[in-house]
């Protein structure tokens, strides 16, 4: 599975936001929230569930029921539309690559006789 899998369209100056699949390691649990910052301005998070404003980006969180919720932010314009698109993709592929939380494993070795890494 891939860390995050979304749905992300341009409709005029709107965009319209779905999380599709989402590596579990990323969502909030036990009163704890996950962040991951990116220079542009984007913060991804996991609190609740789908959301999506200015500069914030929520992913799949505690609300499990909220998982398959599309989400839409209405902008002022339709470059302004664009460029924050531009800005979310952006944002969710260095997540994808760089949150702490996708840390190597490999000192942990489990004692089997298939391994798939």
């Amino acid at each position: 599975m891939k860390k995050i899998k979304f749905r992300i369209e341009r409709w005029g100056n709107s965009i319209v936001f779905q999380v599709l699949e989402m590596d579990e390691r990323f969502r909030s649990n036990d009163g704890k929230n996950n962040y991951f910052v990116h220079p542009n301005g984007i913060t991804i998070a996991s609190i609740w569930g789908p959301e999506l404003d200015d500069r914030y980006v929520h992913l799949w969180g505690n609300g499990e029921e909220e998982d398959n919720k599309v989400v839409v932010r209405v902008c002022d314009t339709e470059e302004e539309a664009v460029e924050y698109k531009r800005k979310v993709v952006v944002a969710l592929k260095s997540f994808a690559k760089h949150w702490a939380g996708w840390e190597d494993d490999s000192d942990k070795i489990e004692d089997k006789t298939i391994y798939e890494f």
